[in-house]
């Protein structure tokens, strides 16, 4: 398996680094969540970075993340809280967000995948903090199709982004 590779430009926020729970903790419930993680509320203003830790839950396997899908679960997906990016990074699964309406709690679903075919799904509940006023995302690089950029895509000396032939940005995973 390939090891994870540092990222030399970014690092996940320690503060909103969430471990990712080696068994169920909840078996029943949101949309076939194996797990449901409640995170740090954010203020509407806020874009900050989460990220999902699979130490604990690939220990002694020597297998690595090698993809992360987020959306917002669709029964809450009012249109004020966007996800900007996910991206694998340090051998974890982060995901960049913003805005949301306040008193709000967004429900976001991680689909998590291995090297070596281990998939989980992770119910993520994001509270937005009831006394900061709504405000939209900000927004992010993007290429020209409106594909995010995460911060850890590979960029060329030209400044483009380096992209497989879908237009998926590479990344330094």
């Amino acid at each position: 398996m390939i090891a994870a590779i540092p990222s030399p430009v970014w690092q996940p926020a320690p503060v909103r680094t969430l471990i990712i729970p080696t068994t169920a903790i909840l078996t029943t419930g949101v949309s076939g969540a194996e797990a449901i993680i409640i995170a740090p509320a954010k203020h509407s203003a806020d874009s900050v970075d989460y990220t999902l830790e699979p130490a604990s839950w690939l220990s002694g396997t020597g297998d690595h993340i090698s993809q992360c899908l987020v959306s917002v679960r669709p029964d809450c997906d009012d249109g004020n809280f966007t996800i900007c990016w996910s991206t694998v990074v340090n051998g974890q699964a982060s995901f960049f967000v913003g805005g949301g309406v306040p008193s709000a709690a967004y429900f976001v679903l991680c689909d998590i995948q291995t090297q070596q075919g281990r998939f989980k799904r992770i119910s993520v509940t994001i509270p937005v903090v009831a006394y900061s006023p709504q405000s939209p995302a900000r927004p992010v690089p993007t290429l020209p199709d409106g594909t995010p950029v995460p911060p850890n895509a590979i960029q060329l000396p030209d400044g483009s982004i380096l992209t497989d032939d879908s237009g998926t940005p590479f990344i330094i995973a």
